[in-house]
């Protein structure tokens, strides 16, 4: 089943007497209110598949107000990408919502890059290349076009490019034009594959079977507003004060046996096995007085208040990595006193798997927050803050019963 098929079929379960509102087709976006309150969007994409003009079913529908949301997942089937647009957008009215699983943010905060990484890039994502440039060791944006035009890379060159990257972020315009399938066959050797954009429908059972490990997508917040945007011809920009980005994976945690995955060698064109493995992080409790210890507010998701840390860095050791992070999200120069333990439960982190292993340290003065931190403070065991992020409630809770103990 294709990944079209499927959204129907999920999408179609959902649909029951829900009946259609509104829909709005605008220069960059299609908009589809629901009688529930909800709204969906899609990129507003025109012409057939094959790329030649075909007349769309939508037609056929109008008045759209007062139509079954069902009558519009019916135009999934359509090979006019206006009616695909018409109909992801429904299915995203039933599906995008502010449901448990899902974090805020952007989707480069969910993907742990590193600096070997090689990234494919399929659609031209522009805030996100820098950024990307930056972080990895090569990126490739493919675009639909006929030949290189400076740094994009025409879409014909993704059977030979995207197997060879470790990274994929595809944009879900894929879906309308139907060439996902097909984009995420040559995916399915990399460690990251992250379907990007307004169009994306954030139901992971939909790609349960794809290596499809992240979705990023939107939900409306402010119907209302949104009808009105797309009613003017704005686009992402005029939006974004209208929608919340989110991101939820699609995965429950992988069994190691399930994990090898086939990358081909660049040089000898021979399989290599490589394996998704959990990635080690430290974090630090910092004592600075009597029963007192510091904790930072995170500037970025998942936000809460947290022990300072963060990820190792290849050739640095967890002692080392202790140092620095404390260093930079507190400016406290701290001395290591021993290790609480290791916490690695699977879904400690909703972005990945983590395995941390916890420092208690001592240092003199009173924290200032950097780089990841918005705030620093200093707290006892009753004056936690409630919203603490990871599993730092269960961290602090065998701290202190430990410092009891001691007493």
């Amino acid at each position: 089943m294709g990944i079209r098929e499927a959204i129907k079929s999920y999408t179609m379960r959902l649909a029951g007497e829900v009946r259609v509102m509104e829909v709005r087709i605008g220069i960059r976006y299609t908009a589809v209110a629901l009688d529930n309150g909800r709204v969906g969007l899609a990129y507003t994409f025109r012409g057939g598949l094959d790329g030649h003009d075909q007349p769309g079913l939508f037609e056929s529908l109008r008045p759209f107000s007062g139509k079954k949301a069902s009558e519009l997942l019916d135009l999934l089937d359509s090979k006019n990408r206006l009616d695909s647009s018409i109909a992801l957008a429904a299915s995203n009215a039933l599906t995008n919502n502010m449901k448990s699983g899902l974090v805020v943010g952007d989707a480069l905060e969910m993907l742990a890059l590193s600096p070997e990484d090689r990234v494919g890039m399929v659609g031209y994502f522009a805030p996100l290349v820098p950024l990307l440039q930056k972080q990895v060791s090569s990126l490739k944006i493919f675009e639909q076009i006929q030949r290189p035009q400076g740094e994009l890379i025409p879409a014909k060159e993704i059977p030979r490019e995207l197997p060879d990257c470790h990274v994929a972020l595809i944009t879900s315009t894929s879906i309308l034009n139907d060439t996902i399938d097909n984009i995420l066959e040559y995916a399915s050797s990399c460690r990251e594959v992250a379907l990007l954009g307004p169009s994306t429908p954030l139901v992971p059972e939909i790609f349960g079977d794809t290596p499809v490990t992240l979705l990023s997508g939107m939900v409306v917040t402010e119907p209302q507003e949104i009808m009105r945007v797309i009613n003017e011809g704005g686009g992402t920009r005029q939006i974004r004060g209208h929608v919340q980005k989110v991101n939820i994976r699609t995965e429950s945690i992988p069994r190691r046996e399930e994990t090898a995955l086939q990358n081909l060698c660049p040089h000898c064109g021979k399989p290599v096995t490589r394996y998704r493995n959990p990635f080690p992080t430290v974090d630090i409790i910092i004592e600075v007085g009597q029963g007192e210890i510091v904790l930072i507010e995170r500037k970025n998701p998942p936000y809460g208040w947290a022990l300072p840390g963060g990820f190792v860095d290849y050739g640095e050791s967890l002692e080392s990595a202790a140092l620095r992070e404390a260093k930079e999200e507190t400016s406290l120069e701290i001395q290591l006193l021993y290790q609480l333990g290791a916490y690695s439960d699977p879904h400690r982190d909703p972005r990945h798997h983590t395995i941390s292993v916890v420092f208690v340290a001592k240092a003199e003065g009173r924290p200032v927050a950097a780089d990841d931190a918005r705030k620093a403070g200093v707290f006892t065991r009753d004056t936690l803050p409630e919203n603490l992020a990871f599993d730092h409630g269960k961290i602090l809770k065998d701290y202190f019963d430990r410092c009891l103990s001691e007493d």
